[in-house]
């Protein structure tokens, strides 16, 4: 963790799966302010509220509602983000 708090900045580079089937290459200078790992997947809260997922994607955990979250949980199968009201959305 850095000092302000937000994970340190990576450059990441995966082969995402879709729902569909297909594949890209993602790369990406990502900055998060919360990131939780599921069994396949990680999910993480961009500093905008934006969510989003990252690694296999058979389940559809890349059919993500709009934001804001703030924060995200990923599962074996499904994720779950939390508004700051308190609502669950999960995918």
């Amino acid at each position: 963790m850095s000092t302000s708090g937000l994970p340190p900045q990576y450059d990441f580079v995966y082969e995402i799966t879709y729902p569909d089937g297909s594949t890209d290459d993602f790369t990406e200078d990502a900055v998060h302010q919360q990131i939780d790992a599921g069994v396949f997947h990680i999910c993480g809260v961009r500093p905008d509220g934006s969510a989003e997922c990252w690694g296999r994607g058979k389940d559809f955990e890349f059919d993500i509602p709009d934001g804001p979250f703030v924060e995200v949980r990923a599962g074996a199968t499904r994720s779950c983000g939390i508004r700051e009201s308190g609502e669950v959305l999960c995918w």
